[in-house]
């Protein structure tokens, strides 16, 4: 991916963006259910509103200007069955619509009296009891009280301005009866535009005298929550975010905390190949999968560690005991060649099987030098050398070999001597070893042995121009007897890479190869500048001279 590429993103960082924007989609989601929720329920509120305006305005439509406040209004089913049976008596085929009790002054000694509203034949009267057990009728007509009417739509649109409401009564035949569009010039539709009806929710009541009252009124919608109230939830959804990001990426921390200290250890041990590392009880993750992990590191590593102990003890053991049967072949065919009696087929035999007892024994004494100082570093024999003048004499070994092979040997050594603290042996097989690889496979070209010097780091650099190595093999290139497939039409038997890279992990350098196929091959080796006078003597090492 181009953004990993550009920008690392670690189990870490996915962790706690992960966290961020799960806590952030959450209390989005939950913001949303609110509002929505709130929407709805004050959208249920308006709606039973409503229904009690239509109420009211039955009322009003029934009862004209008697209907106030301070007036008793019952519906008509609590009507006591007596008075009940006697109005159906006297009105057949009525309905009792409400009952309102009507006060009298203070100072008059009758007492309330209720007034009965009934409908018959869709058309409403008004009736009284009268003091002789008789009911007095009055035909009502509800066009009279639209005065009444008109001012309850005032206070009532008045109530609700902001919510664009209106109240509309229309007769049977569908024409308008009564319209506050009509009373408040501000609802009327020539000044302001008629919206879509999906942003309105209506109320309809039918009449007693069929008429039918709509009520209209904007639906609420998440946009009517105050503009400020959102600002403020999504600023501190935006501080709660933020801190949730650092947050999360300290519990992502947490949790990686044990994966990082196995990393590190696991780097160690391919680094030093130390499989006796281990990670101590006091180290381990509380966390049971990491702890898991960590244990069966350790089994993991002690395993490793047995198998690589017993395969060298086998692999060393091997080899020591091949050396003396091999120096008795050796011996028996060199006495068998000072007899001049041999034929001539049977001596080139006896030659060819010396020569190849010498080979072996050099490939054994390769094979115990190497486990030798992989297992024991303090068995080197250091002292201060001037690695100047050991390339130097091993240059003008070398050279007559460079010019058999019609080669150049190019030379960059500083004009001072380059001190190291070092085995001799070991720094004289190491260039040795690099140095005749490289006039190995190079076929034409040159070979350029470099020595720089750093602040504190002191490279040594072995170049050719000869075949390279793949990319794929310069990992195992150190291996014991590894050989890649363009080594393989030359002579050797893989040890001689394994024994530069003993040497100098022993002596604590590093040794890098670099190459391209058909360009050639660099190996550095880097020594670190050992200043510390006191340093050398703890180690047995003569003091570097004052200069």
């Amino acid at each position: 991916m181009f953004w990993n590429k550009l920008i690392p993103i670690s189990l870490k960082l996915r962790l706690a963006i992960a966290f961020a924007v799960l806590f952030f989609l959450s209390c989005s989601i939950v913001f949303f259910i609110t509002v929505s929720s709130l929407v709805y329920l004050k959208n249920r509120e308006s709606l039973a509103e409503m229904e009690n305006v239509a109420r009211n305005i039955e009322k009003i439509h029934v009862m004209g200007a008697k209907y106030n406040s301070s007036n008793i209004v019952r519906d008509g089913i609590e009507c006591s069955a007596e008075i009940a049976e006697k109005l159906q008596k006297r009105y057949p085929g009525s309905k009792i619509l409400y009952i309102l009790t009507q006060d009298v002054p203070a100072d008059n000694p009758e007492p309330a009296y209720d007034i009965y509203y009934l409908l018959r034949d869709q058309k409403i009267y008004e009736v009284i009891q009268l003091k002789d057990g008789t009911f007095s009728s009055k035909l009502l007509n509800p066009f009279n009280d639209r005065r009444t009417m008109t001012r309850y739509f005032l206070l009532t649109i008045g109530e609700y301005a902001e919510d664009d409401f209106s109240i509309d009564i229309f007769n049977q035949n569908g024409s308008v009866y009564l319209s506050s569009r009509n009373v408040v010039r501000r609802f009327s539709s020539s000044d302001k535009k008629e919206p879509g009806k999906s942003e309105y929710q209506f109320c309809r009541k039918t009449l007693p005298d069929g008429r039918i009252v709509e009520l209209r009124k904007r639906l609420y919608h998440i946009s009517a929550i105050d503009q400020k109230y959102t600002e403020t939830f999504f600023g501190i959804l935006a501080l709660v975010a933020v801190t949730g990001i650092l947050v999360s990426w300290l519990i992502a921390g947490r949790f990686i905390r044990g994966v990082r200290r196995m990393t590190s250890e696991m780097r160690l041990v391919a680094k030093s190949g130390d499989y006796g590392r281990k990670i101590s009880r006091r180290q381990m993750d509380s966390d049971q999968e990491i702890r898991e992990l960590m244990e069966t590191f350790n089994d993991m590593n002690e395993k490793t560690r047995t198998l690589m102990e017993d395969l060298k003890m086998v692999s060393n053991n091997v080899a020591h005991d091949l050396r003396t049967p091999i120096t008795r072949i050796s011996g028996t065919m060199e006495a068998l060649l000072r007899d001049r009696s041999l034929p001539e087929n049977v001596a080139n035999s006896c030659v060819s099987v010396a020569e190849e007892c010498l080979h072996m024994k050099a490939m054994i004494n390769t094979i115990l030098d190497i486990s030798r100082v992989n297992a024991n570093p303090d068995v080197l024999k250091k002292e201060n050398l001037d690695l100047c003048r050991i390339t130097e004499d091993f240059c003008d070994i070398m050279l007559p070999e460079v010019e058999r092979k019609g080669l150049s040997m190019e030379i960059s050594l500083p004009d001072h001597p380059v001190i190291v603290s070092a085995d001799k042996m070991c720094v004289q097989r190491m260039i040795s070893n690099l140095v005749e690889n490289a006039l190995k496979f190079t076929e034409k070209g040159s070979v350029s042995i470099i020595l720089r010097e750093a602040d504190n780091m002191i490279t040594f650099i072995i170049k050719d121009t000869g075949c390279g190595i793949p990319a794929e093999s310069i990992d195992r290139i150190f291996d014991r007897f590894f050989r890649c497939d363009a080594s393989r039409k030359y002579p050797g038997n893989g040890l001689g890479l394994s024994l530069v890279h003993a040497f100098a992990n022993a002596h604590n350098w590093t040794i890098e190869c670099q190459s391209t196929i058909g360009e050639g091959t660099s190996f550095l080796i880097k020594i670190p500048k050992i200043t510390d006078q006191k340093l050398l003597i703890a180690n047995n090492v003569a003091p570097l001279p004052e200069s």
